[in-house]
């Protein structure tokens, strides 16, 4: 069974505006790996992993950082790789499965890595109280 979405791929404009938000977030999301592992990312209300463990103790906000970049990393690779197969896939069908697997991997993956971080961090946390 073939499942047919779009008939035609992307031409410009649409293509390069879509390549543009996908391999703009890409980046982003690689970036903010590279600098949780070298650590340079601050407690702040715009960027980095943000929830109420980290805003709270930033003992949390770096640690978590550190331990979930390399999954932000990949999570950034995967979405850059799927914004090169979006450029040059021959059909829509082909652009469009790439931009979901894209977004889906990064969602899955930094999930996953901020998840592992802070069990991490509250194994650690715990292990140190007693």
């Amino acid at each position: 069974m073939t499942l047919y979405l779009v008939d035609e791929p992307l031409q410009p404009p649409g293509l390069i505006f879509t390549a543009a938000i996908c391999g703009a977030t890409a980046l982003l999301v690689l970036g903010m790996g590279i600098l949780g592992i070298l650590r340079k990312i601050r407690p702040n209300m715009l960027f980095g992993i943000r929830t109420a463990l980290t805003l709270d103790d930033p003992d949390a906000w770096d640690y978590v950082h550190r331990k979930a970049a390399p999954w932000a990393i990949a999570a950034g690779l995967s979405l850059l790789i799927a914004t090169v197969v979006i450029c040059v896939a021959p059909s829509g069908d082909v652009q469009f499965w790439a931009a979901m697997a894209g977004s889906a991997a990064v969602v899955v993956l930094l999930m996953t890595g901020v998840k592992l971080a802070q069990r991490s961090f509250a194994r650690q946390r715990d292990g140190n109280a007693v």
